[in-house]
């Protein structure tokens, strides 16, 4: 077999390189040879004859393979393949980071090998043609743009004159159209558009494009995906389509839009340009597709449909027609982790996967997945390379059979089965889970059903728990923390959501710390917090019902302080009022301090010094001269409950009352201070003011006042002691015990 295609092959050892050059010259590859990364950079810089780069990882001494192939594609547009015997996790997607051209295991067959190098040859070619295609492209829709641009300014501008337009509608040398939005009726056609549709301009102007009589779109689909993304932004760019000429022919096109407006009303300025060439290219790639030996198929990630598959997979499979089957009908894993893995397989962050596929037969088969994006017929697809690895699997679990002992594996196997708790394993170096049959069929899976891989979990987990329960294993598995225990929903196979609590640990770390091996259970919690619920729905209702029995006693509170005002300002006997005025400002002080002290965010404890401090401002604010009163505090924050507070705050409102009443007669301002703090086992308020000072009648121990009169009454509840001094004015200091 002849093949012009060069290939640079970069392995150090040299009996693996002769084996692997034979092995690609017999295929018809000319093969160059480095030894080194060093090597085979230098040998890329001087030969631009290299067709593709089949690249080893570890190199000896000197930069290895993924160092080296980042050298080569900063500086050149090849296909590279990465050819190693690593299959460890954290490498394999070190190697996707660099190129999406595919990895190849050395033990894998030369059928492998040679079907890797070909699809890479294959997206490469693809790649370019999309490339140049999107270039051409980017020039159309730069063009229409500046034509666009032009014409709405000039519309905007009320400035264009009909020549101006005339000239810059009928040169462009694409097909251009101005119809009307409101029935996509025809106004104006170039000569572009009569070129490719055939049609002259007297036979479609005054038509609709929508009629479908007329039978202008090929199919009601292309011209949805036209005027929808139209209608809801106003522009449409580069959408591919077809079209039908006036002989009937389909015309293979890509369609870009503004809505403009012309003398109030809204049009459509549209330019199409001929897609045929990017249409036969695509002819030939499923030409090529078809006839390949390969089981391929080619998959639409929005509807997990398949949208082709060769003979080959016809054959594999066992069906007449594969065409439009859904994916998960011979994929058994879970929609969710389909649409997540093809997901990364479109952004082109991962291109391996492994899965169990169904035969027609119902046998289930291991198989490995190369899947890449591609774009075919106007759509974004993933073109797939499905091989048959149920042999190798075997011969693996039996190789591990051997090492491990049956015997333990039966024994785990039993326990496992005797458990109702969902349990799973996580090797890290290979990716490789063991999820355990109550695992899945907690989520209404058969034994299997759960593709073996890390990654497959998180696909069910809730999108609102997803990232909370993904930072959990990432922080034990980068020895954040040495385990975790976390709640979150998973997805169950008909769709519905199931309460799991999941534990899990490292059980073995790497020299770095990260861990190597994680094991957990998930534990099915849902009838708890169906419980949770219910007890979380009564305490929401109870404290809806204290919030409006406080919200009552708060209304009440200020009824009767507005019922004793109203009474006050009736009464003729001025000292009368005056003590009606007295009561009522003591209510409203009682319904401020309940406020405080029941319609807080913590009832069983509040910190003084908030609270007090807070309780005198409010407290001077309440009186026409509080402007020109300062006030000083020096509070230390000590948790109380409202057994205490509630006297103290009665205490410090009438405190602060007497001294606004009577202290400050005759001075333009003054000075009130307070202090609290803890002395010795107990606790001392002292409050003073800088005012004229008490009465010599006045006492800590009689008074004839009402005022004082509760003073005393609140310091006995508190079982405090009170002392009074006159030095520089007044000064109450109140003691007591915490407790």
């Amino acid at each position: 077999m002849s093949n012009s295609k060069r290939i640079l092959l970069v392995e150090d050892e040299p009996v693996i390189a002769l084996s692997e050059r034979r092995q690609l010259e017999r295929e018809g590859y000319g093969v160059l040879h480095a030894p080194s990364g060093e090597a085979a950079v230098d040998i890329v810089d001087g030969d631009p004859g290299i067709d593709l780069v089949l690249m080893d990882i570890n190199l000896g001494p000197g930069i290895d393979g993924t160092q080296a192939a980042l050298a080569i594609l900063e500086r050149h547009d090849l296909p590279l393949l990465f050819l190693s015997s690593h299959t460890e996790k954290d490498i394999v997607d070190k190697t996707e980071a660099i190129t999406n051209y595919g990895y190849v295991v050395k033990n894998s067959s030369p059928t492998v090998l040679f079907a890797s190098i070909k699809m890479a040859f294959k997206l490469f070619d693809a790649r370019r043609r999309i490339n140049r295609l999107n270039m051409e492209a980017e020039r159309t829709n730069e063009e229409l743009r500046v034509s666009l641009e032009s014409l709405q300014d000039a519309n905007d501008a009320l400035s264009l004159s009909e020549e101006k337009f005339s000239k810059a509608f009928h040169t462009q040398p694409d097909a251009v159209v101005l119809a009307r939005l409101s029935d996509g009726l025809f106004m104006e056609v170039n000569d572009g558009f009569t070129a490719m549709t055939g049609y002259a301009a007297h036979e479609v102007l005054g038509l609709s494009s929508m009629s479908p009589a007329f039978g202008f779109w090929n199919t009601e689909s292309t011209r949805e995906r036209f005027t929808r993304p139209l209608m809801e932004h106003g522009e449409v760019d580069n959408i591919a389509g077809s079209i039908v000429r006036k002989d009937g022919s389909l015309l293979e096109c890509r369609m870009s839009a503004r809505l403009i407006a012309i003398h109030g009303e809204k049009c459509i300025l549209a330019v199409a340009k001929d897609n045929s060439d990017r249409a036969e290219k695509e002819e030939l790639f499923a030409s090529l597709f078809r006839k390949n030996r390969a089981v391929m198929l080619l998959i639409d990630p929005e509807t997990a449909t398949i949208i082709d598959a060769n003979d080959a997979a016809l054959s594999y499979y066992g069906y007449e027609r594969l065409v439009q089957r859904p994916i998960s009908e011979i994929n058994v894993s879970s929609l969710d982790i389909l649409y997540s893995d093809m997901g990364r397989a479109v952004e082109g962050s991962q291109s391996r996967f492994e899965f169990r596929h169904r035969l027609s037969s119902g046998e289930l088969r291991d198989v490995e997945i190369y899947a890449s994006p591609i774009q075919y017929g106007g759509r974004k697809l993933l073109h797939s390379l499905v091989l048959d690895i149920t042999d190798r699997k075997r011969a693996e679990t039996a190789l591990g059979a051997e090492a491990g002992g049956e015997l333990d594996r039966e024994r785990f196997r039993f326990a496992m089965e005797a458990t109702s708790d969902g349990v799973w394993d996580c090797d890290l170096v290979s990716g490789k889970t063991y999820y355990s049959p109550a695992y899945s069929s907690m989520l209404g899976y058969a034994e299997g059903e759960i593709p073996d891989r890390l990654d497959c979990w998180a696909a069910l987990v809730h999108p609102e728990d997803r990232e909370a329960a993904v930072r959990a294993n990432q922080d034990c598995f980068e020895n954040r923390v040495p385990g975790f225990d976390i709640e979150f929903r998973m997805r169950m196979k008909d769709g519905s959501w199931k309460w799991i609590n999941s534990r899990g640990r490292a059980v073995a770390r790497a020299a770095d710390g990260r861990a190597t091996r994680m094991i957990g259970t998930h534990v099915d919690i849902s009838e708890r917090k169906v419980r949770d619920g219910r007890i979380q729905q009564f305490i929401n209702e109870r404290e809806t019902f204290i919030r409006e029995v406080h919200h009552r006693v708060k209304n009440n509170m200020y009824a009767v302080s507005s019922l004793l005002e109203f009474h006050a300002q009736s009464q003729e006997d001025p000292a009368l009022g005056a003590k009606l005025l007295d009561a009522s400002s003591r209510v409203k002080s009682m319904g401020r301090l309940y406020e405080k002290v029941y319609r807080s965010k913590d009832v069983d404890s509040q910190g003084t010094r908030g609270f007090l401090s807070d309780l005198v401002a409010e407290a001077v604010e309440t009186f026409p001269r509080r402007s020109r009163i300062a006030i000083a505090t020096d509070i230390e924050d000590i948790q109380l409950g409202p057994r205490l507070l509630t006297p103290l705050g009665i205490l410090i409102y009438e405190l602060v009352s007497n001294s606004m009443k009577y202290a400050f007669e005759g001075r333009e301002a003054g000075t009130i201070s307070l202090s609290f703090g803890r002395a010795g086992t107990g606790l001392v308020l002292e409050y003073s003011d800088d005012g004229i000072g008490l009465p010599e009648s006045i006492s800590a121990t009689s008074s004839p006042g009402f005022g004082m009169t509760l003073v005393r009454s609140l310091v006995e509840q508190l079982g405090a002691s009170l002392s009074i001094s006159r030095q520089g004015g007044t000064t109450f200091r109140i003691a007591f015990e915490a407790g």
